[in-house]
């Protein structure tokens, strides 16, 4: 192997990296704010069902989400998408952390979820655009790592940070998954989009279809 090849491998391995990072983070913002929620309960006197929102709402947009971008990457710069979510991902973290309301407490996990749902998008497409198939199975392995990583590890994390200090914290967690932007900007090509025309009414009725059956589950 060429020491050409070489850098090019290594480079394609430092993105999949890269991005089982973000999927961490991502799933672990679902996972962690479920610890959370009698926390939130008692400091804004809320009944069950209203506090439930914290993290209905956040799944509720990262389902509709992760169909929306991964339509969006045929149309748009997956460079350009990814640090469009990212920077609303650490937005709505920002929005958390000072969250002195609970209507502030849904908007910022809008916007997180509204972010974060790139990830998972991402988590598809990386793999088969910058990864050999001889070895797109281990990135996806590595990705899907990420995942079952962040489910396992966000409610731990999250009991340890509210049991010392608050659930506002949880948002300077989730505010780690900004160190990503700048790795993805340099890793990632700008390939060109090609023309492809957005589906307005099948993604209103997919995103109509995903929030009613999770609205008659909660």
């Amino acid at each position: 192997m060429s020491a050409n090849n070489r850098t090019k491998q290594s480079e394609s391995y430092a993105i999949i990296w890269i991005l089982a990072f973000a999927m961490v983070i991502s799933v672990m913002n679902s996972t962690m704010f479920n610890v959370a929620l009698p926390s939130l309960r008692e400091e804004f006197q809320l009944s069950s069902s209203q506090v439930s929102w914290v993290v209905t709402a956040y799944i509720i947009i990262y389902a509709i989400g992760s169909v929306a971008y991964g339509k969006l990457a045929d149309m748009f710069r997956l460079k350009n998408l990814i640090t469009f979510g990212l920077c609303c991902f650490a937005l709505g973290s920002i929005v958390g952390f000072f969250s002195s309301n609970y209507w502030m407490v849904i908007v910022s996990r809008i916007f997180q979820s509204v972010g974060a749902s790139v990830v998972p998008a991402s988590s598809m497409l990386i793999p088969i655009r910058y990864i050999s198939i001889a070895n797109r199975g281990k990135a996806l392995g590595i990705t899907s790592a990420g995942m079952a990583l962040g489910t396992a590890i966000g409610p731990i994390i999250a009991g340890f940070v509210i049991g010392f200090a608050s659930w506002r914290y949880l948002f300077l967690i989730s505010f780690l998954i900004i160190v990503t932007i700048p790795l993805f900007r340099r890793y990632l090509i700008n390939e060109a989009p090609s023309k492809g025309k957005s589906d307005l009414i099948g993604g209103i009725l997919l995103a109509a279809s995903i929030t009613l059956l999770l609205l008659s589950i909660t």
